[in-house]
């Protein structure tokens, strides 16, 4: 009989009428070959890739769908965007393959799934004609597939590939630099007065926007978003809003627009961001909000230390609206607690409906056992036995509870009652990820252990109002299934109260749509390419976002702002608002030809810009030293950013002291003159 012994209670489990069907990939990538022992219990079934034909009829067939209530050149466009992201995915799959130092370097159809689920983000207003199209394509191929590259030569390998893609299917004379290279977030930074005022109604009744739109609509930077407009009221049962995914109208005002979110957090935070907001960070911010955006939106955020990843997850989480849980590392920390603490938020998303971030970086992930429970959560939205059967119980009252108030789409009163709405989302259409098709398998339970492959055409094309709602959210395919049943799906027992199975398979749902994973990993040693070996899903279920090295720019903001407010012998009043030598005043009987400079320099900020630019000299030199050491030896130095903010410190703590000495010798020599002339 076909069974289990375990080895806890010593004794063989039987199990009866049970059918075990596996899905593998084939060996390869950290993937070991099965056992023939194993393999011959089974009847293999080979599952080819699909071909270049297909998966260009399969997506086209979604989009064409979804982009039914746009314009009508926009909708001729949708066969020419599926062919030119077919064409990146399978350019990217030959060419940029995985080695020891990118093994993540690993394109799948999720990848494909995924342009398609940032396209699907928008509404018929936000795209009003081909080349606003265009450019939202080229920003979430951009996003998908260049976001994960390590090394420039890579990078500027991909802005050339779909600048050319650009130019080949859609016709347009669109250039790499012009897209991706001066045109940036720092040298459009003089212009922000200018877009401040365009934003005024003034500036918007007068098409300014639309002028300076127009004027931008061959380069860069390609910025898009969802929280540039204040959310819209949705219409529909149990949500409240709808953010708005567009371009934003002034790239320039972003750096003031992210300082005042920033102030926002830091009002309630407990650990106040002291994030200094050059370009590099601000393109990092809005990768992450992008992320968060989408259900089942999981990142890893890869970089050195010091590289501020954490703080990205924090403002970004603020700006996403979503709660950011980080478990405090300790003596303390086990894998237990962590479970507690996930119950918890696995509630609020699940029960409550309230969008969750947890933040996971190297010190918490120091005991890998966690990353088996994460692992696990982000392909099912659930860690199997977390909860107990009392626990459980109460999930299933509460979900019901929802189900009767009709906050549950197609269960409890809500089903066959209005299914115009049923399929709405506060963040429609949030739902992007791929149930079934080529990638991946038909998915009717949430706890199946298998993830979202590609996206499946079904659905409805408009919403209520004229506006299109989601055609890749993670049920699309069931419900097309299920539509074909008939009247099956309003059974007697939807008449009623929902069962237990589906009250739990909702909660699930709902923990996918509003919880996000984000982890910070360092790529130093083996540990990052061994956790994507042995944890699958970190790879495939989650966007990977590559910190590179700080340019000399980012240095050069980093330290300025962290020294603005260092206090240099040039800063001591050179006439002193008093006479009395106790406060460093000079007595009046001191002619000025007898006073001591206090500084021969230039003024306080030229000095303090010297300061900086020889930090930023120190820091620039010991990574050229580490590179040499390498090229010589084989041995790799890491000179992070950590070093360089305990440079910065250490400079402001020293420079400090040095002020307090000099201050001081000149009130000594200030009161030793006062005496002598007092003397006289």
């Amino acid at each position: 009989d076909g069974g289990l012994y375990s080895r806890a209670h010593q004794h063989w489990t039987v199990f009866e009428d049970t059918t075990v069907a596996c899905a593998a990939a084939p060996a390869g990538g950290g993937r070991h070959e099965l056992s023939e022992r194993f393999s011959r219990h089974f009847a293999l079934l080979a599952v080819p890739a699909a071909s270049e034909t297909t998966l260009r009829a399969l997506y086209t067939s979604v989009l064409q769908t979804y982009i039914a209530p746009f314009a009508s050149d926009v909708r001729s466009l949708a066969g020419t965007v599926v062919a030119a992201t077919v064409n990146v995915y399978l350019k990217c799959q030959s060419d940029l393959l995985p080695t020891p130092a990118k093994t993540h370097y690993v394109f799948t159809l999720r990848d494909v799934s995924r342009v398609f689920q940032g396209l699907c983000m928008v509404r018929p207003a936000q795209v009003r004609d081909g080349p606003a199209l265009v450019r939202l394509w080229a920003h979430e191929s951009m996003r998908v597939f260049h976001d994960r590259l390590v090394t420039d030569s890579d990078r500027r390998w991909l802005q050339s590939l779909v600048s050319g893609a650009v130019n080949r299917h859609f016709r347009l004379s669109w250039t790499a630099d012009a897209l991706f290279g001066p045109a940036t977030l720092e040298t459009l930074a003089g212009e922000g007065a200018e877009d401040e005022a365009m934003m005024t109604p003034v500036g918007m009744a007068g098409g300014a926007v639309a002028s300076r739109r127009a004027a931008q609509l061959t380069t860069g930077p390609l910025v898009w978003g969802d929280f540039f407009s204040p959310p819209e009221d949705d219409g529909a049962a149990g949500e409240s809003v709808h953010r708005v995914y567009e371009e934003c109208p002034a790239p320039s005002r972003l750096r003031a627009m992210l300082a005042a979110m920033q102030e926002e957090h830091d009002v309630d935070a407990k650990r106040p961001l002291r994030l200094v907001l050059f370009a590099g960070v601000i393109e990092h911010v809005l990768r992450l909000c992008r992320i968060l955006a989408h259900p089942r939106g999981h990142a890893i955020l890869v970089g050195v230390g010091g590289s501020g990843r954490q703080s990205v997850a924090r403002l970004a989480s603020h700006i996403s609206a979503c709660e950011l849980f980080q478990p405090e590392a300790g003596d303390g920390f086990t894998r237990d607690r962590f479970r507690e603490d996930l119950k918890s938020i696995l509630r609020l998303a699940g029960v409550d409906g309230r969008r969750c971030v947890v933040l996971l970086g190297d010190s918490q992930l120091a005991d890998e056992s966690l990353l088996e429970d994460v692992n696990v959560l982000l392909n099912a939205g659930t860690v199997p036995g977390i909860f107990a059967t009392e626990e459980e119980d109460a999930i299933v009252m509460a979900m019901d509870d929802l189900a009767e108030a009709g906050l549950l789409p197609g269960l409890g009163r809500s089903a066959g009652e209005d299914d115009g709405h049923s399929h709405s989302h506060s963040h429609s259409p949030r739902g992007a990820e791929a149930a079934g098709g080529v990638d991946g398998e038909v998915r009717r339970s949430s706890a199946s252990a298998s993830a979202a492959g590609t996206p499946a055409a079904g659905g409805e094309g408009a919403a209520a109002g004229g506006e299109a709602t989601s055609l890749l959210s993670g049920d699309a395919l069931d419900d097309e299934l299920d539509a074909l049943e008939g009247d099956a799906g309003q059974s007697s027992e939807h008449a009623g109260h929902a069962s237990r199975s589906e009250l739990l398979n909702a909660f699930i749902e709902r923990v996918r749509e509003n919880l996000h994973v984000v982890l910070a990993m360092s790529p130093v040693g083996a540990a990052f390419r061994s956790r994507l070996r042995r944890f699958p899903s970190l790879q495939s279920c989650c966007t990977v976002d590559w910190y590179g090295a700080w340019p000399r720019s980012a240095l050069e903001s980093v330290a300025g702002s962290m020294l603005s407010t260092l206090c240099l012998p040039s800063s001591v009043p050179e006439r002193p608002m008093t006479d009395d030598p106790s406060h460093g005043g000079w007595p009046s009987s001191v002619k000025p030809l007898e006073r001591i400079p206090e500084s021969a320099g230039p003024d306080n900020e030229k000095l303090r810009a010297s300061v900086v630019t020889c930090c930023v000299h120190i820091h620039a030199s010991a990574l050229r030293a580490a590179a040499a050491f390498r090229d010589e030896t084989g041995r790799r130095v890491y000179i992070t950013p950590t070093a360089f903010l305990d440079l910065i410190n250490h400079v402001r703590a020293r420079t400090g002291r040095a002020v307090s000495l000099y201050r001081a010798a000149l009130r000594r020599l200030a009161l030793g003159l006062f005496q002598l002339g007092s003397t006289e």
